[in-house]
């Protein structure tokens, strides 16, 4: 149906195995030009089902790495951190209190050099975080309302039921977007269906607009060095460190430049003394940081810093 027009296409895709997206977004055949995949945004899924568990890094490496090895030559991946389906990242896999603004561009910085096509969900742009609420009757979604009165009905508790909740109910991506600070956060004059996240007075649109080092500004210079860069798109992907559960590093390269993306996804200070480097960082340019110190020592990553270095060959 999709080649007859003049149209992009993109499947959401949950439970599509690498070797099926493959065959989905073939070129050759068609069909559709890329799919979400959802591994990586899931890897905080509690073994139990409707539980959650602290993100651990390495499984989240894994998820990205099988998606590049497999989709390599052919097929497209669309990658995402954020949905409305999925409860705000920076709550999830950063840290949505002193580290906000850090670990929001961090966490942008990680997926964004990633091969594929990126996408932003609302309220990604400024850093939303997931809202406080403190009663179930603040989920209006049904699939939450049905899941954790299953859970209560099986012996949780109350209190473990709004833990889960405050973390990975998707009702905190569907909150009021936030556009300034004034009554409903400038989202209606009524009341909206859904509460306001009440942190709309320091989280909003207006102000990340008027902030030179905003999560929104960051964002835009990131966009920019993105398009500019073939190598993102075309160029080979090679993970560093699997195991280190304290870093996500990846090279890029192709024929004309080779690139390092180094995160640090924790809130403490990480020294790359003991890393065996893929090059040396005194040849490279910075095209991209986080980094709020000026840089006094290479091997020094602040807490959630996330840099991307350039070799041109």
């Amino acid at each position: 149906m999709f080649q007859h027009y003049d149209v992009m296409t993109v499947g959401e895709a949950e439970a599509v195995t690498p070797e099926e997206a493959i065959e989905l977004t073939h070129p050759e055949r068609k069909e559709l030009q890329m799919v979400f995949p959802f591994d990586h945004v899931e890897v905080d899924d509690g073994k139990e089902e409707g539980d959650w568990q602290k993100l651990e890094l390495p499984p989240l490496k894994e998820s990205f790495v099988k998606w590049h090895e497999e989709l390599s030559k052919n097929g497209w991946v669309a990658w995402f951190w954020n949905s409305h389906d999925q409860a705000r990242v920076v709550s999830r896999y950063g840290d949505d209190g002193e580290y906000r603004m850090k670990s929001a561009k961090m966490l942008a910085t990680c997926i964004a050099f990633m091969r594929g096509t990126l996408f932003l969900y609302q309220g990604e742009e400024i850093g939303m975080t997931n809202a406080p609420f403190d009663s179930l009757e603040d989920y209006p979604d049904a699939t939450t309302d049905a899941k954790y009165e299953e859970k209560l009905n099986q012996g949780w508790s109350e209190q473990k039921t709004m833990e889960v909740a405050k973390i990975k109910a998707r009702d905190h991506a569907r909150t009021p977007m936030q556009w300034d600070d004034s009554q409903q956060a400038g989202f209606t004059t009524g009341t909206p269906w859904m509460k306001v996240n009440p942190n709309f007075p320091t989280i909003n649109v207006m102000r990340d607009k008027n902030h030179p080092e905003s999560i929104y500004r960051f964002y835009q210079d990131l966009l920019l060095v993105r398009k500019a860069l073939p190598v993102v798109f075309q160029g080979d992907f090679q993970l560093l460190w699997q195991e280190d559960e304290k870093l996500f590093a990846y090279c890029r390269e192709d024929s004309s430049q080779k690139l390092f993306v180094i995160c640090n996804f924790t809130d403490q200070d990480y020294w790359l003394t003991e890393k065996e480097m893929p090059v040396s960082l005194t040849d490279a340019t910075v095209l991209l940081t986080n980094r709020i110190a000026p840089r006094d020592n290479l091997e020094h990553l602040e807490p959630f810093e996330a840099t991307v270095y350039q070799w041109k060959k």
